[in-house]
């Protein structure tokens, strides 16, 4: 028994010496816990967080501000470039008011025939001068006009919606403005032949004919939907003309 108490005195004091060393007062304060991140490492993360946002904000500003630039300069490309064309290439026919707006008008061939009156009706996005290759044959037996619609070609833009009961109506109010007398003969390319058709049914006395180039119908969409699978986006084509992209 006596023999055991130096030895436990000498571990008592090898281990006093042990804490002495590691500093057992500030051992929770200066050494790490396994696995659990300090307060420095944290704001480390927290900064390098803050950086990524700053850089992502300022690249997103700088791709806006890229993309916002391009459409402004596009825009004032195409009100310039409208502008110069305007000069270059004026009317080549007449400027018939309608009614606050006016229509562009061309017509070839003898004034005072007693043949009726072709008038050439075109196509969806087409305008006057499609009919340039016809209008040659046409005006040597007779007397034929071709227009562009509203905010077509050299037309002005109308104040009503593109209903086929309002273009129908202002052809009927061009040709009387421009006094062009009937009887007619209607011909329509595509969408022309649906106003031609509707023209014909509220002016009958003034129609003397119809002529139907590879028209629409107004049910096409339910009897052949396939065919309007695939249709231009009008809001993102009238953007796109706007700021040049189409020219």
């Amino acid at each position: 028994m006596n023999g055991m108490i130096p030895n436990i005195r000498a571990s008592l004091g090898s281990l006093s010496n042990y804490f002495s060393k590691q500093n057992v007062s500030g051992v929770y304060s200066n050494r790490k816990i396994p696995f659990a991140p300090s307060f420095s490492s944290t704001n480390q993360l927290q900064g390098k967080s803050l950086m990524v946002w700053k850089w992502t904000k300022r690249i997103g500003f700088g791709i806006v501000g890229t993309i916002a630039a391009l459409a402004l300069a596009g825009a004032l490309f195409q009100t310039i470039s409208t502008k110069i064309d305007e000069s270059k290439y004026p009317p080549v026919g007449l400027m018939v008011d309608v009614g606050g707006y006016k229509l562009h008008l061309n017509c070839q061939g003898p004034e005072n025939s007693d043949k009726p009156t072709v008038i050439l009706e075109a196509a969806l996005g087409s305008s006057s001068l499609d009919w340039s290759l016809v209008k040659p044959d046409v005006e040597k037996f007779a007397r034929v006009c071709s227009y562009d619609r509203a905010g077509y070609g050299w037309s002005d833009e109308s104040p009503k919606e593109r209903s086929i009961a309002n273009m129908a109506d202002e052809l009927h109010t061009l040709l009387k403005n421009a006094d062009i007398p009937g009887p007619y003969i209607l011909v329509g390319h595509s969408l022309g032949g649906k106003i031609v058709r509707y023209y014909a049914s509220l002016y009958p006395n003034d129609v003397a004919g119809v002529l139907l180039v590879d028209s629409s119908h107004e049910n096409q969409r339910t009897r052949f939907p396939e065919s309007t699978k695939v249709r231009p986006n009008k809001t993102l084509s009238t953007l796109l003309s706007r700021i040049g992209v189409v020219r």
